[in-house]
């Protein structure tokens, strides 16, 4: 599969794919408007996919902008991970549920996550930037995976996980575990 956003630059990155109901559902990083957001594509194959609709730009959070989706399929509805853009050592990760892929509910606590207060004690590796998300399903817990920078905002690292999420680390990968999701 090629896919790129003609509307929009010709720009699509951090791909995130899953299949529902039938149909494959693409979510990306766009640009609308020199800001970044969350595009919506569809397929009914997994290899053409057409571009219908994006995530809202609709929290304080995410005035900014938002990128860089993850999704999962769980119980029947699609959880999206994303965070938001544009604040630097301030950006952060957040969730939203849909029914149809198309349309979701998000967290009204958003954003769900970053290693710094109130979710975590602020690191002494970490700027406590939260970004890249990606989750998958254990058992009964949800695993967060996410990356982060160094104090000094020069190098991208795996994140260490904070208080809300159960740290734990599997040879040298910090991950985060929620349980009852």
């Amino acid at each position: 599969m090629l896919y790129t956003n003609a509307d929009f630059e010709n720009y699509a990155k951090d791909p995130a794919v899953v299949q529902f109901n039938g149909k494959y559902f693409l979510y990306h990083s766009i640009m609308i408007d020199g800001r970044l957001n969350i595009g919506i594509s569809c397929s009914e194959d997994g290899e053409n996919f057409v571009r219908i609709a994006n995530l809202p730009i609709t929290q304080k959070c995410e005035k900014n902008g938002i990128g860089a989706p993850g999704c999962i399929l769980v119980k029947g509805q699609i959880h999206l991970f994303y965070q938001t853009y544009g604040n630097n050592k301030l950006d952060a990760i957040c969730h939203a549920v849909s029914s149809d892929g198309i349309n979701f509910v998000k967290d009204e606590s958003n954003p769900v996550f970053a290693p710094r207060m109130p979710w975590a004690k602020m690191p002494s590796w970490s700027c406590g930037r939260a970004i890249d998300a990606d989750v998958c399903v254990f058992g009964d817990k949800m695993i967060l995976y996410f990356a982060t920078r160094d104090k000094d905002f020069e190098k991208q690292i795996v994140g260490q996980p904070g208080l809300t999420w159960i740290p734990i680390s599997v040879q040298g990968i910090s991950i985060c575990i929620k349980s009852r999701y």
